[in-house]
This record gives C-alpha cells, structure tokens and sequence, in this order.
C-alpha cells in the first residue's frame, strides 16, 4: 500500500502562510483520495481530511518550525483552495484579510495558471469580486 499523497491546506495553511491571527483548532490535510473516516484525532491533535480529486495541485515542502518540514498549499493555491471552500477557512472577512496581508507576495501568473487549471466559474467570479473590491472589502 503506498502514502497517500497530501498536503496541508485551508486554515491551517493560511497559519502556516502566517496570515491569521487564530491558531487553527484542527489541521487540515487535503488528499487526492477519500480518506475515512474524515476527522482523525492522533496525540490529541485533531485533523480533518478534505478531498480535493482533480484540483489536488499547487503544494510544495514547507518549513513548520526549525526541524521540520511538510507537504503544504503555497500561498496561491491556499487562497484558490479558500475561495472554492470558504468555510474551511472561516468564512470570507478571513479570506479577504488574507488576501491584503499577503497581496505583495501573490504571483500573479501562478495564480492565474491555477485559475485556469482549477476549472472553477464560482471560484472565479468570487476571487474576481474579491479583487476588485479590495478597499471597500478590507476588515
């Protein structure tokens, strides 16, 4: 049986990202496969497994601390992923927040690459709103 392949995603990678002030409360592991059962609690910590199939992409190895290193969403594809699930990551005033923090940082052809590959009409009328109200939207 070979790992299943995952990275972390959503909240929790909007923490890891460094944008939002709330430590997440679960981890998010996104997998390309269904994982049962969904919530999985190991040393006390809690995770939530969320399928993403097809729009499994868009993840690198990330340094959580000093020592170690995961599989985790970059910065485009956390906001992508956001946008498609918004309640995974606390609603929308948490993603807009996150955008304005991090807009610097957003390469904008990666973005638009993942927009293309996502295949998602709602996730790009939102993140298009989103983008065009920036300063009547920002918390």
């Amino acid at each position: 049986m070979q790992p299943q392949k995952y990275y972390i995603g959503f909240y929790s990678a909007l923490d890891i990202h460094g944008l939002i002030t709330q430590p997440s409360l679960i981890e998010q592991v996104v997998t390309e496969k269904q994982v049962v059962p969904k919530y999985r609690t190991i040393k006390k910590v809690r995770f939530e497994f969320i399928t993403m199939g097809k729009r499994f992409f868009g993840c690198d190895k990330t340094w959580i601390d000093d020592f170690n290193k995961v599989y985790c969403s970059d910065l485009e594809k956390t906001i992508l992923d956001c946008v498609y699930l918004p309640g995974k990551a606390n609603g929308v005033a948490e993603i807009i927040k996150a955008i304005n923090k991090s807009i610097s940082k957003i390469n904008e052809e990666k973005l638009i690459a993942y927009l293309n590959k996502f295949e998602s009409q709602a996730v790009t009328k939102r993140l298009g709103f989103i983008l065009e109200n920036m300063n009547e939207l920002k918390t």
